[in-house]
């Protein structure tokens, strides 16, 4: 019997795995629609109806970058080894070969069962894209985490903005009938939800900013549980005299030269990631 329920929950996991970009495309239709309803299709106060259509116009804009960064995940390629690639003598690193793929690989790439590829500096293959992390789009992917942490906070703050006078009108009118046809119950579980995928959406952007300014992934913090502690990871690259957030090497591989264009996800010719995501320097610990 425990057999049974072992293999039904594999089953029901990686047909979650497979699926899992079109459950993220569902909550996101669905936490965008709710929130347009529920505060400017049906508004309730007047007295805070204009301040959420100033809120509004923001609102449309990070839900098309949320979108924008989404798209990118899905379709840039993460980093492919280039065809015969080996490494030359005297050239730092290992000299690892993929049996898979044929080929030589450089530091921090690994094969990606999903892909069925090697993939320079991955990261994870993430079901939520369904398509692996690497070097070319780790920024998107930051991104994605980021925006999507914004719509979920400023649509929080739009529907408390739109929740908040009904509230008070529980407790100050006798009005019962006029409540209840206001809906405040979907409000409040929608007000709860977007509370949820905030702080879990925060969570997983404060994963992705660490790896980005340490210049690790989730694979090399694997790799590196067994590590002293306080020991920095060999690519962290970091001045060590100088750790403005703004003169990191390593924010530069993630998110590209040109800080102008790190809210975007796009590279240009001027933003590019600062290096080849076959060679890396290392730290002088």
């Amino acid at each position: 019997m425990e057999n049974q329920y072992e293999v039904n929950l594999q089953s029901i996991l990686k047909d979650v795995s497979k699926k899992g970009w079109l459950i993220n495309l569902y909550m996101l239709v669905f936490q965008y629609f709710s929130t347009i309803y529920l505060t400017l299709l049906n508004p309730y106060s007047s007295a805070y109806i204009q301040m959420i259509k100033i809120l509004w116009i923001p609102l449309q804009i990070i839900y098309i970058m949320v979108v924008w960064s989404l798209f990118k995940c899905f379709v840039s390629d993460p980093g492919r080894v280039p065809k015969h690639w080996q490494m030359f003598f005297g050239q730092q690193g290992r000299n690892r070969y993929c049996l898979l793929c044929h080929n030589y690989k450089p530091d921090r790439c690994y094969h990606c069962f999903e892909c069925n590829r090697c993939v320079l500096n991955m990261d994870h293959h993430s079901f939520w894209i369904k398509n692996c992390v690497g070097y070319y789009n780790s920024k998107f992917y930051l991104l994605f985490w980021f925006y999507i942490n914004l719509s979920a906070t400023l649509s929080l703050i739009v529907v408390s903005l739109q929740i908040y006078p009904k509230i008070m009108n529980l407790f100050y009118r006798d009005d019962k009938q006029e409540i209840q046809n206001q809906s405040i119950l979907p409000t409040i579980l929608l007000l709860l939800y977007l509370f949820v995928i905030a702080v879990l959406t925060l969570k997983s952007l404060i994963v992705r900013i660490k790896l980005a300014i340490t210049n690790q992934t989730i694979i090399s913090q694997l790799n590196q549980r067994g590590q002293q502690d306080g020991q920095r990871f060999q690519y962290d690259i970091r001045y060590k005299f100088n750790q403005s957030f703004i003169v990191k090497e390593n924010w530069f591989q993630v998110m590209g030269t040109n800080p102008w264009l790190w809210p975007f996800p796009i590279y240009g010719q001027s933003g590019r990631p600062k290096g080849d995501g076959i060679n890396w320097q290392r730290n002088q610990n």
